[in-house]
């Protein structure tokens, strides 16, 4: 069964490269190369007269896409926050820099609150449902049943916000 799991989260770590890094990109000429820019401050956008309902998306999706991360750490790795927390805020950390380097996006403290926060909330679910059901291996293949239905949920419903909201 772990496998099927392993499996699974490699499956959805290139959606996340892809949706993160390349902004669902299907060749190299669609990728958005931007200025390369630095936001440290979480709130930047709140500070206007109104709150953009673009700024208010993209966080959504943020945790949304981060939610299975959180859920396959759980699942596949150790079962201690700290070390999930620790590679959750890491790899959101990672992903902003290779943005800033490349050019694809801006690096923005806001994105690594909120892609952290998605794995948080994974995690959570993960620990919560397991330690309500108290039986280990039983909820481990009800967790691969539900991850393989819920990633490509996860990722068609990401793609249709993008294609329906640009």
């Amino acid at each position: 069964m772990r496998r099927w799991i392993a499996i699974l989260f490699i499956i959805y770590i290139i959606y996340l490269i892809w949706a993160v890094l390349f902004k669902f990109s299907f060749s190299y000429a669609e990728i958005p190369f931007r200025r390369q820019s630095v936001n440290l401050n979480p709130l930047f956008m709140l500070n206007g007269p109104r709150v953009s309902q673009v700024f208010i998306r993209e966080k959504l999706m943020n945790i949304l896409i981060f939610i299975p991360f959180g859920t396959y750490l759980y699942l596949l790795g150790s079962r201690r926050f700290l070390p999930n927390f620790l590679v959750m805020l890491l790899t959101s950390v990672l992903f902003e820099i290779i943005q800033y380097a490349f050019s694809l996006g801006t690096c923005d403290i806001a994105d690594i609150i909120t892609n952290a926060f998605g794995g948080v909330v994974g995690y959570m679910l993960a620990k919560m449902t397991f330690a309500i059901s108290g039986k280990e291996e039983k909820m481990t293949v009800h967790f691969a049943v539900m991850a393989a239905v819920i990633t490509p949920i996860v990722i068609i419903g990401t793609l249709w916000l993008k294609v329906k909201h640009g």
